[in-house]
Parts: structure tokens; sequence; C-alpha cells
């Protein structure tokens, strides 16, 4: 994807940003995801969800996928679509976007994006 690509680029040349060009490299599935939150892509690059590209605003916050580290609107990862990421050691019930999972007790919309299929 030419966007991560270079997000991957801009980021690489700041030394003192190690952990966002990891992120940035999760974004292209090139790093695995950790518990402490290193994969999380930095809040300061997104101006829009990463799934369906809604602009963030004062009133549209910016959430964070735990598994993924995408940069997504509450639409896109409601508070409730949660659970553990046992692989991760995380046991506790934590956000995830609808990539990533897709919590069997809400509704969800149809998509444009073919996403329909759930991930675990």
């Amino acid at each position: 994807d030419f966007k991560a690509q270079t997000i991957i680029k801009s980021l690489s040349d700041d030394i003192d940003l190690y952990k966002t060009t990891t992120a940035a490299q999760r974004a292209l599935g090139t790093v695995e995801p950790t518990s402490n939150g290193d994969h999380w892509i930095p809040d300061r690059i997104c101006n829009n969800c990463m799934l369906c590209n809604i602009q963030f605003n004062i009133f549209l916050r910016k959430h964070h996928c735990r598994k993924c580290g995408r940069v997504i609107c509450h639409l896109c990862a409601p508070k409730e679509n949660n659970k553990p990421i046992l692989e991760l050691g995380i046991s506790e019930f934590v956000r995830h976007c609808k990539k990533c999972y897709k919590s069997p007790s809400l509704e969800w919309p149809e998509d444009n994006d073919n996403d329909n299929d759930k991930a675990s």
C-alpha cells in the first residue's frame, strides 16, 4: 500500500521516533503486535479513521485497536466490541476494530469494504 509505505519512509528519517517506525511497519504487517502497545499507529499521523476514513475532530475521538494498532473511530471499534488477546498475554477485555473482531452480541451494519467475514 503506497500510503503505508509513505508513512514508513517519512517516519524512518526521524531517529527519535523508533516506536513510531515500528508502529508504521506494523501497519504493513511486518511487526508483530505486543502487549505494551508499541505496535500502535501514532495518533499524530492519522487525521482520519483507518477503516471508514471519517475525519477526526474535537467530538469524534481517535481510538486504537489493541490487536492491530490501527487508529479508528468509535463506529469501527465500539467499546463493547472487546475481548481478551490471550496470544499477547492480555487477559482483560480490550477494544478491537471490526477488522480484527466482530462481537456477535453487536449489530453490525453492512459494509462496502468486503469485511463481512469475522476475524478471530
